[in-house]
C-alpha cells in the first residue's frame, strides 16, 4: 500500500469469500484490515477466527453488526439485547474498534415507537460497548433500503447519538447512503468525535439494481471530497471498502482485490 494512503480495510462482503479463505487472501493481497459479519464468525467459531487473525496479522476493524432494535414485544427484546451484547464481547474478543448497529425494518412500530425502542437499545448497550473496548456506530442506510433500516439520514442519527450522549457511541459512516443526503456537508461538521467507522465504495451513474456499487473513482459520489470531510472531524482511522456487486464478486478475488487497491490508492493521489 502507498504510505500515502491512509488504512485500509476489505470487508467480508466484498468478495463473498468464506471467512477462512478471506483472512488468508486478503492478508496476502497487502490488506491490513478486515470487517467482519457477526453470522459468518459464529459459524465459524470465535476462537478459531482469532488463532487465523493471529496467524495473518489482520486487524478487525469492525464487526458487523448489533440490532435489529425492532422488537414487538418484551421478551424478544430482552433476548435481542442479550445476543447483542454477546455480540459486543465476541468484538472485544476478536480486537475489533467497533460495532456497526443497524436498525432493522420498522416492523410495524411506528414511527415514534421504533425510535423510542432505538434509543433505548443504544443505551442498554453502550455500557457493555465500553466495558469490552469497542464503540456502537450507527449507521443511517439509504432510504430505498427499508427492509434493512429505518434510520436513513445522518442527521438523524447524529439526534440519537448526541441525545445519549456516551462515549462508546458515535456514527458510522458509509459514502454510498449519505453521499446523496440535502445539506450533507453541513451535517457532516457535526461529526467531530463521534465517528466510529468508515464504508466506501461509489454509486454507478446508471445504477442496474440493488447489487450494483461500484469501486471508488467508477461513479458519481464525490468519495475524495467526503473523506476529506471525514478527517476535518478528526476521523484518521480504518477506510473500509464494502461492495455489494453482482458483477464485482463474479470476478476472480485477487483480481478485484488488486482492483480496489489501486482504485483505493487512486482515490489518495
Amino acid at each position: 500500500m502507498s504510505t500515502n494512503s491512509p488504512l485500509l480495510s476489505m470487508n467480508l462482503i466484498s468478495t463473498k469469500l468464506d471467512i477462512e479463505t478471506a483472512i488468508q487472501t486478503y492478508y496476502e493481497a497487502g490488506y491490513d484490515g478486515i470487517g467482519l459479519w457477526h453470522d459468518q464468525v459464529y459459524q465459524y467459531g470465535v476462537e478459531r477466527t482469532i488463532d487465523l487473525l493471529h496467524k495473518f496479522l489482520l486487524k478487525v476493524t469492525h464487526l458487523i453488526y448489533v440490532g435489529p432494535f425492532n422488537q414487538t414485544n418484551e421478551k424478544d427484546y430482552r433476548a435481542a439485547r442479550e445476543f447483542d451484547r454477546d455480540k459486543l464481547r465476541v468484538a472485544g474478543k476478536l480486537g475489533a474498534d467497533s460495532v456497526l448497529a443497524m436498525t432493522g425494518s420498522i416492523n410495524g412500530l411506528g414511527h415514534s415507537e421504533a425510535f423510542r425502542q432505538l434509543n433505548r437499545s443504544l443505551r442498554d448497550l453502550v455500557d457493555t460497548a465500553a466495558e469490552n473496548h469497542v464503540k456502537i456506530g450507527l449507521e443511517p442506510l439509504n432510504y430505498i433500503l427499508q427492509d434493512d433500516s429505518f434510520i436513513f439520514t445522518l442527521k438523524d442519527a447524529l439526534d440519537i447519538v448526541e441525545d445519549i450522549n456516551h462515549p462508546a457511541l458515535g456514527v458510522f459512516l458509509d459514502v454510498f447512503h449519505i453521499w446523496s443526503e440535502p445539506g450533507i456537508m453541513e451535517t457532516l461538521k457535526r461529526t467531530k468525535g463521534k465517528i466510529v467507522g468508515c464504508h466506501i465504495c461509489d454509486f454507478r451513474s446508471m445504477n442496474r439494481s440493488a447489487y450494483d456499487r461500484v469501486l471508488m473513482g467508477d461513479g458519481v459520489i464525490p468519495v475524495r471530497t467526503l473523506l476529506d470531510a471525514f478527517r476535518e472531524q478528526g476521523w484518521n482511522k480504518w477506510y473500509d471498502i464494502e461492495i455489494f456487486s453482482d458483477e464485482l464478486w463474479a470476478m476472480e478475488p485477487n483480481e478485484f482485490l488488486k482492483l480496489a487497491k489501486e482504485k483505493y490508492e487512486n482515490l489518495w493521489r
